[in-house]
């Protein structure tokens, strides 16, 4: 983790326990969290574009679903803003079943 982020260990802790011990967007800690595997290390790709940082971009730990998302997202916090728009819509009009699901 130190040559492939510049974080050591201690600083890995520091981080996770500045986000509450959670993953920084969804909060689930790692025994939470489905997969149970250590978490990714999120950095700005626009700095560093391949898996290993300067550690200056390092933006914080996410849960494997969270920084996939991120990446299909491609970063682009206006398309995630596009993302959320259109989940809030079809939820304003099916209001009946705001939480639709298997039933």
């Amino acid at each position: 983790m130190a040559y492939q982020w510049n974080l050591s260990q201690e600083q890995y802790e520091v981080k996770l326990a500045e986000q509450g011990g959670g993953c920084g967007i969804c909060g689930r800690t790692p025994s939470e969290h489905r997969a149970k595997r250590a978490f990714a290390i999120d950095h700005d790709h626009r700095c560093c574009r391949t898996n290993s940082s300067c550690g200056k971009c390092l933006r914080g730990i996410l849960c494997g679903d969270c920084n996939g998302g991120l990446g299909f997202f491609q970063d682009d916090p206006l398309l995630l803003l596009k993302a959320l728009t259109y989940l809030l819509r079809w939820r304003r009009l099916h209001r009946e079943d705001p939480n639709p699901g298997p039933h």
